[in-house]
Formats: structure tokens, C-alpha cells, sequence
């Protein structure tokens, strides 16, 4: 399922000097740094990402997008929910952006996806000279259980000021980049993220490039569980043509010492599309229960 995009831009009210163009002058200073080290699963956490700029003898044009790393697995939102991002210090907003992506696990259950909606805010900023300001995206983590190797890296991206009629020219080097490196997660609880795959070929999700399989074709389920959870018992189920818009079971799979699984033989026997879907449900405390958005394909003659 594709993601839909859908960016508002909000003009802030203030008189703001933007006349005259750019000077050859040396890029301001920029630092980045996040309020906090460590943050654990479960709880309610706030993470603070800083970006600081200190200008020179010249005042300074651009905008900032505050941009946090999906979660890498179809239908993976974000792991953390942005809660504000504001500018602090001398410099004034000239307008301001979000960007939201909208994330679909599958036709059937579009709101069954890990994470958080994919939020980018933008802020267009001027700075006076011989300053010092500071940009501040506040993230929350709360609802989703963290997957081994998860990417709280926030990117500060540099572009052109806007509104363009208004704003005047960019008066920094760009496109730049500014990483401010996450916390750290501590997991007193772990989500158990699922790969999956089959032959023959699935998709994931898209209806419209979703492979075909011939009926009669016995399809092999294979499985990788993260972080490698040994004898964890894992549900295959399907939603389709005769499933009574409901997931029926094909079966159940154990995971191996290295946390992979197999399960060979399903033969759907209707035509039409078919989605593939992996559960777990840990027996202990350690790990919580989870999912796999499916993998998607049309069974044809």
C-alpha cells in the first residue's frame, strides 16, 4: 500500500527584515545533542533532539526539516511520535511545515502498522547576526514495543527558506545534513520483529505489483524471527477469497536455535488475492506479542 503525503504550510504573523541578498560569508556554526542517553520499553519517555546554530556577522536565511528514520519493514511507522519542534534564542520563524506519511499494514487491516505515523516538521528561520538560536524537536516514546538495532538517529535537513515569495534566498550552503545521534534503548521488554518470505514470490502489500502464483503450486512459508528466539511458536494465517473477512490459520511453525522457521505445503485453492500474515505470542515476559504485515499475492489459473 502506497503512502500518501499530505504537507500544510502555515505562514507565521511577525514582521520579518528578509531584503537584500546573500553575502559570500562563512556558514554559521552548527552542534547538535539530545536530552537524554537512555530510554527503555515499557514506559512513557520525552527525547529532546537540539540543533544549535551560532551566526556570524551575517544575518541567516534557511529551513529545517526534522526527520526520523521509519522503522525498516513494510508497513513500519516511526518509532518515536513527534510531539513539537520549536526555535528558541534570537531568531524569528518565518513559516512552518509537516509532512505525514500514512502508513498501510494491508487492504484488509491498513491500521494494523508498527510504530507511529511518520511525521517530518519544517520550520523557515531567520537569524540575526553575531547570534546564537536553537531548533528542538520533542519526541515521545510510548506505545511500541522497540525491535533489536532500531534507529532513533534524528536528521536535521537544511533547505531553502519559505514562504518563497516572502522569505527571500537561502543564505547557507545546501542541501546539508546535521545527525543528532538517539538514545540508546534499553529493553526490559522486546517486540520480536518477523521477516518473511515464500516461494514461489509474494509482495509486500502492493495490490497492484502483487506477484502471481498458479493454482495447485504448494507455497513454502519461511520465517526470520528478531532478535533469534529458539522453539517460539509462530501463526501463519491468510486473509482471502473464502476467509469470511477473517484470517484463517494455515498452520504453525517452531523457530529454530537461530530463530528460523519453515512451513511448506499451503495450497490456497480459490482464486483471487491473498494476504500472508506471521503471530507470535511469547510465552514469557521477556518479549511481547507481535506481528508481520503480509505479504501479498493473486492466485491464478
Amino acid at each position: 500500500m502506497s503512502r500518501f503525503l499530505r504537507t500544510k504550510l502555515v505562514v507565521v504573523v511577525g514582521v520579518v527584515c528578509v531584503l537584500g541578498s546573500p553575502r559570500a560569508t562563512a556558514d554559521p556554526r552548527f552542534a547538535t545533542s539530545v536530552s537524554r542517553e537512555r530510554i527503555e520499553y515499557p514506559g512513557t519517555w520525552s527525547v529532546t533532539y537540539s540543533l544549535r546554530v551560532e551566526t556570524g556577522d551575517s544575518a541567516e536565511r534557511f529551513s529545517v526539516a526534522a526527520e526520523l528514520p521509519v522503522l525498516e519493514v513494510a508497513g513500519g511507522g516511526a518509532p518515536l511520535q513527534i510531539k513539537r519542534f520549536v526555535l528558541e534564542g534570537a531568531g524569528a520563524v518565518l513559516g512552518r511545515r509537516s509532512v505525514t506519511a500514512t502508513p498501510g499494514c494491508a487492504p484488509s487491516a491498513p491500521g494494523l502498522f508498527h510504530g507511529y505515523e511518520p511525521e517530518s516538521e519544517g520550520l523557515s528561520v531567520a537569524l540575526p547576526a553575531n547570534s546564537e538560536s536553537t531548533l528542538k524537536a520533542t519526541y515521545e516514546a510510548r506505545a511500541f514495543a522497540f525491535w533489536p538495532g532500531v534507529d532513533l538517529d534524528l536528521r536535521f535537513r537544511l533547505g531553502r527558506p519559505y514562504p518563497e515569495q516572502t522569505a527571500g534566498p537561502g543564505t547557507v550552503g545546501l542541501p546539508r545534513v546535521f545527525k543528532a545521534a538517539g538514545p540508546s534503548v534499553v529493553r526490559r521488554r522486546s517486540g520480536i520483529r518477523i521477516d518473511l518470505q515464500t516461494s514461489p514470490a509474494s509482495s509486500y502489500q502492493s495490490l497492484a505489483r502483487a506477484h502471481r502464483i498458479h493454482r495447485g503450486r504448494r507455497i513454502t512459508i519461511r520465517g526470520q524471527l528478531h532478535p533469534a528466539v529458539p522453539g517460539q511458536r509462530v501463526r501463519l494465517a491468510w486473509y482471502g477469497p473464502g476467509s469470511s473477512h477473517r484470517l484463517a490459520t494455515i498452520g504453525f511453525a517452531r523457530s529454530r536455535r537461530n530463530g528460523r522457521f519453515t512451513l511448506s505445503g499451503w495450497r490456497p485453492r480459490r482464486l483471487g488475492t491473498y494476504e500472508l500474515w506471521a503471530f507470535v505470542r511469547p510465552s514469557t515476559k521477556e518479549f511481547v506479542a507481535d506481528h508481520r504485515c503480509p505479504r501479498v499475492f493473486r492466485l491464478i489459473r
